[in-house]
C-alpha cells in the first residue's frame, strides 16, 4: 500500500468526523428544535453518509491490495528461507507456483508496489540467474537488459511458463522406468564421485590370553557419474501458435517429455558410456562375471540352461543369486514379449506356472513373488518366439541400490521467436548421466 493511499484515508476519516461533530455543535448552540431543521440535517447527514461509504470502498480496496501483496512477499520468503526443492539454503525453489508467484511478483512490483528502478533492477538479475544457473554470465546480462527494456519475461525470448518444462520433466518420469527404480541425485556440478566398498573389515575371534592380531581394513574406491546434455529444438510457425484449435504448447510438452524418457532410458539401458550413460546390459561396459562371484565393474551373468530360450528353472535360479539384503527391494526388468513367454511357461501338468486371473484384475505384475517393470529397450525375441545366442535379456536385483542417474538439472526450456521469423523455436535441454554404484546386487539373464 502507498503511502498517499493511507493519507488519502484518513483524511477521509477525519473529514467526515469534524462533519458530524459540527453539525452537531450547530444544533445544540442554536437550541433549535429538531422537527424546524430536519430537511438541512437530512441533507448533512447524507453528505456524511456518502463520505464514510467512500472511505470504506477506497480502505477495503487498499487493504486487499496490502493483503495480496504480502501473501505473495511471505511465500517467497518463507520458500527461499527453507530452501525447498533446492541443494542449499537461500536458492530459489524448484516449486512451479512458487516460481510463477515470483516472476509475477518482480514483473509488477515496479508498477503496482512503486519500487526504485535499482531494487527493481536487482529483483531481475536474481530470477534470470536462479531461473537459468548454466547460462554465462554475459548472456545473463544481455537478457536482463533486454527484460527491463521490453517490461516482460516473454518478449525477453527465452523466459516461459514455468509448468512447460515442468510438465517435460513429469512426462520423462511417467514413461521411463529406470529414472522410478534406480536412485537420482541432483548435483550442481558436471559430474559426482560415489563412495563405494567392496571389501569388508575382517574380524578375528580371541581367547583370554591370546594375541590380539591386525585386521584388514576395509577397501573404499571411488565411483565418478558425468552428466552429458540432452537436447531438442522443435519448431512451429507463429501462425499455428497463434490459430491451433488444440493446445500445440501441451502437445510439445508431451512430446518432449517422450522423446527425453526413451532417449534417457535406452542410454540407462545399453548406454556405451561415451558422452551418454553406463547401460547396466551394456557387456562392453560391465562385463559379464560369475553370478555368484564378486567382481568389480562386472555384473554377475546367468547363463540358461537350454539354447535360444529360457525355462523356469532358469528364472529361479537368477532370482536366488542376490543377497538376501538386496531381495527386499529387487524388481525383475524386461521386455514386454519376454513377459509374455513368462507368462506362458506351464509345468509338467501342463498348468500355467503364473496365475493369469491375479495378472489381469489389476495386481502389480509378479514373478516369483518380487514386481516386475517392463522396459521397451530390453531385448525382445524375434516374431518366432526365440533369442539369439549371446543377448542379455533380463534383469533382476535392487536396482535403487546398484544404479546411480545424475542430473546436473531438470528439464531447462527456451522458447525463441527470434532467431527465424515467423517461427517459435522450443529449445529443450537436460543433462544427465547414471551409471553402477554396486556390483553385488543386480544380475543379467543370458541366453546360452
Amino acid at each position: 500500500m502507498k503511502a498517499e493511499e493511507v493519507k488519502e484515508i484518513k483524511d477521509l476519516i477525519e473529514e467526515s468526523k469534524s462533519g458530524i461533530t459540527t453539525l452537531q455543535s450547530e444544533l445544540n448552540s442554536k437550541g433549535e428544535k429538531y422537527d424546524s431543521h430536519i430537511l438541512k440535517t437530512d441533507e448533512a447527514l447524507k453528505k456524511q453518509a456518502d463520505t464514510i461509504s467512500e472511505t470504506c470502498e477506497k480502505l477495503e480496496a487498499a487493504t486487499n491490495k496490502f493483503e495480496a501483496e504480502q501473501k505473495t512477499i511471505e511465500k517467497l520468503q518463507l520458500a527461499i528461507a527453507n530452501g525447498a526443492g533446492s541443494k542449499s539454503k537461500g536458492e530459489l525453489v524448484d516449486d512451479p507456483e512458487v516460481k510463477t508467484a515470483f516472476q509475477e511478483y518482480l514483473l509488477s512490483s515496479k508498477r503496482d508496489f512503486d519500487i526504485s528502478d535499482e531494487i527493481h533492477e536487482k529483483n531481475i538479475i536474481q530470477l534470470v540467474k536462479q531461473s537459468y544457473p548454466n547460462m554465462s554470465e554475459k548472456r545473463q546480462d544481455a537478457q536482463v537488459k533486454k527484460i527491463l527494456s521490453e517490461g516482460a519475461f516473454n518478449s525477453a525470448g527465452i523466459f516461459c511458463p514455468v509448468t512447460m518444462a515442468v510438465g517435460i520433466e513429469r512426462r520423462e518420469r511417467e514413461t521411463t522406468p529406470i529414472l522410478e527404480m534406480a536412485t537420482v541425485t541432483n548435483t550442481q556440478t558436471s559430474s559426482m564421485e560415489i563412495p563405494a566398498k567392496d571389501e569388508f573389515i575382517s574380524v578375528n575371534t580371541s581367547g583370554e590370553t591370546d594375541d590380539r592380531l591386525d585386521t584388514s581394513a576395509a577397501g573404499y574406491f571411488s565411483i565418478k557419474i558425468e552428466t552429458n546434455e540432452l537436447n531438442a529444438e522443435p519448431m512451429i510457425t507463429n501462425w499455428m501458435r497463434d490459430d491451433s484449435s488444440i493446445d500445440i504448447e501441451g502437445e510439445i510438452i508431451r512430446d518432449g517429455g517422450d522423446e527425453f524418457a526413451h532417449k534417457i532410458n535406452s542410454q540407462m539401458t545399453n548406454g556405451s558410456g561415451d558422452k551418454e550413460a553406463k547401460g547396466f546390459m551394456n557387456a562392453n561396459v560391465y562385463a559379464d562375471a560369475d553370478p555368484d562371484v564378486y567382481a568389480r565393474g562386472k555384473i554377475g551373468t546367468y547363463e540358461t540352461a537350454a539354447a535360444l530360450d529360457f525355462s523356469a528353472i532358469d528364472l529361479i535360479n537368477l532370482q536366488s543369486y542376490p543377497l538376501e539384503a538386496y531381495q527386499v527391494r529387487a524388481q525383475w526388468l524386461m521386455h514386454r514379449r519376454s513377459w509374455a513367454k513368462v507368462t506362458q511357461l506351464r509345468d509338467d501338468t501342463g498348468q500355467f506356472l503364473l496365475n493369469p486371473r491375479v495378472m489381469f484384475e489389476g495386481a502389480q505384475l509378479q514373478l516369483l513373488g518380487n514386481r516386475v517393470r517392463l522396459g521397451g529397450d530390453m531385448v525382445a525375441p524375434d516374431n518366432a518366439g526365440a533369442y539369439t545366442s549371446g543377448q542379455r535379456i533380463m534383469a533382476f536385483g535392487d536396482f535403487q541400490r546398484c544404479y546411480r542417474v545424475v542430473r546436473r538439472t531438470g528439464v531447462n526450456l527456451l522458447v525463441d521467436p527470434y532467431t527465424k521469423k515467423g517461427f517459435v523455436k522450443y529449445h529443450m535441454t537436460t543433462r544427465i548421466g547414471g551409471g553402477m554404484v554396486n556390483y553385488q546386487g543386480l544380475k543379467r539373464l543370458k541366453i546360452k
